[in-house]
C-alpha cells in the first residue's frame, strides 16, 4: 500500500520534496506542512514501513536516535522549552514520527496537553513557507550537521537530479568516480536459481535419510518459506547467514517428524558446497570488471555471503563488505559508508552498481553515491527511486563512466 509517506520519501530521494531539512542515518527529516507550532518536522524512514516494529533492532535504534536527535536540534534553535513526539501511523499506515515543539507561550490549557486537542484549523494555520522556513530549516541542518547527524548532500541533490535512462547520451552529475561497487546476488550471479538448485539437491538427500510420506511431500518452496521465516525470526539477533541457514535446516529436519543437528549441518553443508560451487557468473561480468579495473577501484558490497574466491572472482575486488560483518544491510547507509571507509573515497567518488531498486539504488542515493540500476529484464520501475544510470547490461558501464569522466573534466574545465 502506497501512502503520503511513501511518495514524500520517493520526492526526497530525488531532491523534489521542498520540505527536506537533511537526509540523516535513517530517513529524512521534514519540515511539517503546518507550522503552528514553529519548527514542527517530521522524521521520514528510508526505505518506508509499516511501523517501528518492522525495522531491525539496529535500525530502531537509528530512527529513535535521530528522532531525538532532531529535538535536541528544536531545543537548540527555538525557544522551545519541551519537545513532544508521537509516533502514530493510523491515518497513513507508513513509519513516521511527529516532533512538536512545544512553547511557555501557549495558551496554559492547551500547553498542558498534547498537540492534537489544538482543533483542525488551529493546526492547520501557518501553512509551509519555503522562504519564511528557509532559515529555520538552515538551523536546524546546520546543528544536525554540526552533531555529526545529518549526511552531507551532494550539491544539487535537493534541489533536483537528472535520471540518465537507457539510451541516454547526457552525461548526468559528472563527479569523478573513484571506486565502483557491485551486488552480489541477481546482479554478478544468479543467486535464484543457484540457490533452489542446491536446495533441491539437500532435499534429496533429505528424502533419502528420512523416508517417508512427510519428506515426500516437502518441496523446495517450503523450504524457501521455512528458511525466510527462521531469517525473520533471528532479524537482529544472528547476522551470519551460514548460521541462519543451518537453522533453518534444523527447522526443516524437524519438519519432517526427525531431530538430528547432525543431519541439519550435513544437510547444511551439501547445500552451501553446491551453493557455491555451482554458481554461474553472468556472461557480462568477467570483461566489464576487467574492463574497468585498470582506472578504478572495484568492490563488493553485498547484503549476501557471496565471497568472491568461491564465486569465480577471486583477486577481482579491492574491498569487500558482507552486512553479516557492518551488522546493517542496504539500503543503510552503513554499508555504503564501510565501502567508502575501505575504498578510502568520498560517497560522492563511488558509483554503486545493483538489480534492487529499493537495496542498491535508495542506499546509494541515500548517501550521494551515483547509483546505477542493473535491469536486466527490462522491468517497469513505479517505485519513485531514481536511479543516476539504468543499464540493461554491465558491457553499458564503460560507456557510463566515460560521460561520466567527460562531464566531470568539462566541469572542472580539464582536458585531461
Amino acid at each position: 500500500m502506497k501512502t503520503l509517506i511513501h511518495e514524500r520519501v520517493g520526492l526526497a530521494r530525488v531532491g523534489k520534496n521542498p520540505y527536506v531539512i537533511c537526509r540523516v542515518r535513517s530517513g529524512w527529516v521534514v519540515l511539517g506542512d503546518h507550522q503552528f507550532l514553529e519548527g514542527y518536522s517530521l522524521l521520514l524512514p528510508d526505505p518506508v514501513v509499516a511501523s517501528l516494529n518492522h525495522l531491525t533492532a539496529a535500525r530502531r535504534s537509528h530512527f529513535l536516535t535521530d528522532m531525538a536527535a532532531v529535538g535536541d536540534a528544536l531545543l537548540e534553535v527555538t525557544d522551545a522549552h519541551r519537545i513532544n513526539y508521537h509516533i502514530l501511523g493510523n491515518a497513513d499506515p507508513a513509519l513516521h514520527a511527529h516532533i512538536f515543539p512545544r512553547y511557555l507561550s501557549e495558551p496554559a490549557e492547551k500547553r498542558a496537553g498534547p498537540v492534537w486537542q489544538y482543533d483542525r484549523a488551529e493546526r492547520r494555520s501557518s501553512l509551509f513557507d519555503q522562504e519564511r522556513d528557509r532559515p529555520l530549516m538552515d538551523a536546524i541542518r546546520g546543528h544536525l550537521q554540526a552533531k555529526g547527524i545529518a549526511q552531507q548532500a551532494p550539491a544539487g541533490r535537493l534541489t533536483g537530479r537528472v535520471r540518465c535512462s537507457v539510451g541516454c547520451e547526457n552525461p548526468c552529475r559528472g563527479k569523478t568516480i573513484k571506486a565502483i561497487s557491485f551486488d552480489g546476488d541477481m546482479t554478478l550471479w544468479d543467486f535464484e536459481r543457484v540457490m533452489r538448485d542446491s536446495l533441491s539437491l539437500a532435499l534429496v538427500e533429505l528424502r533419502r535419510r528420512v523416508p517417508g510420506h512427510a519428506s515426500a511431500d516437502l518441496t523446495v518452496d517450503k523450504m524457501i518459506e521455512i528458511r525466510n521465516s527462521v531469517a525473520a525470526e533471528l532479524k537482529g539477533k544472528v547476522v551470519n547467514l551460514e548460521e541462519i541457514r543451518f537453522q533453518a535446516f534444523r527447522r526443516t529436519v524437524g519438519f519432517v517428524g526427525c531431530a538430528d543437528d547432525n543431519l541439519a549441518a550435513d544437510l547444511n553443508s551439501l547445500y552451501l558446497k553446491h551453493r557455491f560451487e555451482d554458481i554461474e557468473l553472468y556472461p557480462d561480468v568477467i570483461p566489464s570488471l576487467d574492463a574497468l579495473r585498470p582506472n578504478f577501484l572495484m568492490g563488493l558490497l553485498s547484503n549476501g555471503n557471496g565471497y568472491p574466491e568461491r564465486c569465480g572472482l577471486p583477486d577481482r575486488f579491492s574491498f569487500v563488505v558482507f552486512s553479516q560483518d557492518v551488522g546493517v544491510e542496504k539500503p543503510d547507509a552503513g554499508m555504503f559508508l564501510a565501502a567508502c571507509k575501505q575504498a578510502g573515497c568520498a560517497p560522492s567518488e563511488l558509483m554503486h552498481v545493483g538489480d534492487s531498486l529499493e537495496s542498491d539504488i535508495a542506499g546509494a542515493n541515500g548517501v550521494g553515491a551515483v547509483s546505477v540500476w542493473l535491469n536486466r529484464d527490462a522491468k517497469q520501475n513505479d517505485s519513485g527511486i531514481v536511479p543516476d544510470h539504468e543499464i540493461r547490461s554491465l558491457s553499458e558501464l564503460a560507456d557510463i563512466v566515460k560521460r561520466n569522466g567527460e562531464a566531470s573534466n568539462k566541469a572542472t574545465g580539464s582536458d585531461a
